[in-house]
C-alpha cells in the first residue's frame, strides 16, 4: 500500500512532465506525458545494492522504434499513472531489473522466448 504522502508528491510530479510532453510532441498523449520526465537525460534511480538504473528514454528514439506503436504502457502495464512516480519496486540490482523486463518481452515474442529458453544463456540466467 502507498503511503497518503506520495499522491499529492504523484499528482505535482504528473502535471510538471504532461507541461513538459505538451511541448511539440507528434506521440500519443500518454506516451508524451510519459516522456515529459523520461525524456530527462539525468532521471536515474539509486538501487539497492549501489547501482544506478537509468530511466531516461530519448523521445526521438522511442517515436523511430519498432515498439512505438504499443506505446509506453504496452511494456509497463504494471505501472498506475495515479501514483507513479510514487510506487514502491522491488527491485535490486540491474541484473533482477534485466531479468524481470525480459518477461514482459515474453508476450509478443513467444516464439524467441521459447527459443531462448533452450539455450545456454538461459541455463546460465537460471543458475
Amino acid at each position: 500500500m502507498q503511503p497518503r504522502f506520495w499522491q499529492p508528491v504523484a499528482a505535482v510530479a504528473m502535471a510538471v512532465c504532461a507541461a513538459a510532453a505538451a511541448r511539440g510532441s507528434d506521440l500519443p498523449e500518454a506516451d508524451a506525458t510519459c516522456l515529459g520526465c523520461h525524456s530527462m537525460e539525468a532521471l536515474a534511480r539509486e538501487l539497492p545494492n549501489g547501482e544506478t538504473l537509468s530511466l531516461h528514454v530519448p523521445p526521438d528514439v522511442f517515436a523511430r522504434s519498432v515498439h512505438a506503436p504499443f506505446g509506453c504502457a504496452g511494456c509497463h502495464a504494471h505501472i498506475d499513472p495515479a501514483v507513479h512516480p510514487g510506487q514502491a519496486s522491488e527491485i535490486e540490482s540491474l541484473r533482477q531489473y534485466s531479468v524481470l523486463r525480459a518477461e514482459a518481452c515474453r508476450m509478443c515474442h513467444a516464439d524467441a522466448a521459447e527459443q531462448h529458453d533452450g539455450s545456454l544463456h538461459a541455463a546460465r540466467v537460471r543458475e
